[in-house]
């Protein structure tokens, strides 16, 4: 095809109009934490997530399984209330806000410094080919179902699931996507000091699963390892499946989750997570608030809403269809399976309205 991908969204531009839109009173409102809220959801994940693995280690085997699926869900949560206080928002100060990722990025044996260095280079490049989690490769069912277990996850987030991650293309581009990290000496130290911890843990780990396996194996292991990475991939899909790169209000996928999926994603997903990247200082706690009041502007923007999960993601997992699409400049919708795919690779999703001459 003769065209090229559209621009980088402007997405601080389109933030600007909402905010402008909605009034500077509203915004204030809108962004202004509650330290007992901060402290509620920060204290009662750690809570439950202990209390969780010591009703596991006594309850009887139907329980047991509602448990671990719970637990799952939690490890989960921690990470995302952890990456919304101590990311963003840095609450605490620079010190212990990174004491505070620790205690709830580590649960889930992530390292936070470099994760956090990570996503909020996802957010900076969103829709982009500097932005890693985006460059989806993952272009099959089999290999996209593969993301919903650790081993696929694990390959997926570090780009090494396809034989074409191997190629001196792909490598080159795994290491130009780490220059874009702050790599500060704070930010190297912490990591070194989160690898040691990381060690120790997994040590730890490992004998406690051997003298204490149903607080450990069943309480932490099996949570982390089966039911986490399912609800994760679940999650990740549908927040980036659907993109209008020639719309800059357009950054993740545009749906109203219910309340189940609520609780279990934390207060991401659907027309939250759009809303995440457009302000992502907006506590978790206001972001329902945020999209009562930005939500009817997205939808007068033109970004279009997807009317089920679950359409999202039988038509990611099992259709395999394109995350990204554009309008082309003669009005065609031309839809592209990564980032860096060549323009054969794109298609023509919707032909353009031509109309009908008469013959005289």
């Amino acid at each position: 095809m003769a065209f090229e991908l559209p621009p980088p969204q402007n997405w601080r531009a389109a933030a600007r109009l909402m905010a402008r839109d909605v009034g500077p009173e509203t915004m204030m409102r809108l962004l202004t934490a509650s330290r007992r809220a901060d402290a509620v959801s920060f204290f009662g994940i750690l809570t439950v997530l202990v209390c969780l693995a010591a009703g596991i280690a006594v309850a009887p085997v139907w329980l047991m399984a509602i448990l671990i699926f719970l637990q799952g869900a939690c490890l989960q949560g921690a990470a995302i209330i952890g990456h919304d206080l101590f990311v963003h928002r840095k609450v605490g100060g620079p010190f212990w806000s990174w004491i505070g990722s620790l205690l709830t990025f580590m649960p889930a044996l992530i390292t936070p410094t470099l994760w956090g260095e990570h996503h909020l280079t996802h957010h900076r490049h969103a829709n982009t080919r500097k932005d890693q989690n985006d460059v989806d490769d993952l272009h099959t069912p089999l290999r996209k179902l593969s993301f919903l277990t650790l081993p696929g996850l694990l390959l997926a987030t570090n780009r090494l699931i396809t034989p074409e991650s191997y190629t001196p293309l792909a490598v080159t581009f795994r290491k130009e996507f780490l220059r874009l990290y702050d790599w500060n000496a704070t930010v190297i130290r912490r990591h070194k000091i989160e690898e040691a911890l990381a060690v120790v843990m997994y040590v730890g780990l490992i004998a406690s699963c051997v003298w204490w396996p149903r607080l450990f194996l069943f309480g932490w292991v099996l949570p982390l390892t089966v039911v986490t990475p399912l609800l994760n991939g679940l999650r990740q899909a549908t927040e980036h499946m659907d993109i209008d790169l020639s719309n800059d209000f357009s950054l993740a996928t545009l749906y109203r989750p219910g309340p189940i999926l609520g609780i279990l994603y934390f207060g991401e997903g659907g027309e939250r997570h759009i809303i995440h990247h457009l302000f992502p200082s907006i506590p978790n706690y206001r972001r329902e608030a945020a999209v009562q009041v930005l939500g009817p502007i997205l939808r007068a923007q033109g970004v279009r809403e997807q009317r089920s999960w679950w359409r999202c993601e039988y038509d990611y997992f099992i259709r395999g269809i394109d995350r990204f699409r554009f309008t082309a400049p003669d009005g065609r919708e031309i839809s592209v399976p990564s980032l860096i795919a060549p323009p054969e690779e794109w298609t023509v999703v919707q032909a353009p309205v031509v109309t009908p001459v008469a013959v005289i």
